[in-house]
C-alpha cells in the first residue's frame, strides 16, 4: 500500500543502503536546502524526519517536522525517522570540516 500526501509519496522501505562507516542500513535523502543527508532506514518512535518522494522523481526528499507539523504527523501515525549522524558512532568521519577564510 502506498501513503501519499499530495503530490508525494511517502518513503516505503524497499531499498537501503549501508553507512560506510558502522553497517547500519540507511536510506540517503536531499534537505530542502539541497544537502544529501543519511537517515535510519527504519522509524523511530522519537523520529522527527518525514522522508517522500516526489511523484515520477526517484530522489527522496527529508524533512524536518517540529511544533503542530510533528503533532499531526505523530497523530496520524506517519513513519517518522532519525538522522544517521546523531547515532552513528564514526560520525565525526563525515561532518564537514569548516573551510578556512581566504
Amino acid at each position: 500500500m502506498t501513503s501519499e500526501i499530495g503530490a508525494f509519496t511517502l518513503f516505503e522501505p524497499t531499498t537501503e543502503a549501508q553507512c560506510r562507516a558502522c553497517g547500519a542500513q540507511v536510506v540517503w535523502t536531499i534537505t530542502p536546502q539541497g544537502n544529501r543527508a543519511p537517515i535510519n532506514y527504519h522509524p523511530a518512535d522519537n523520529g522527527t524526519i518525514l522522508v517522500m518522494s516526489p511523484h515520477g522523481y526517484g530522489e527522496r526528499l527529508s524533512i524536518v517536522l517540529s511544533g503542530p507539523a510533528l503533532e499531526r504527523a505523530r497523530a496520524h501515525a506517519l513513519p517518522l525517522h532519525t538522522s544517521h549522524f546523531a547515532d552513528c558512532p564514526k560520525a565525526e568521519e563525515f561532518r564537514r570540516r569548516p573551510t578556512a577564510p581566504k
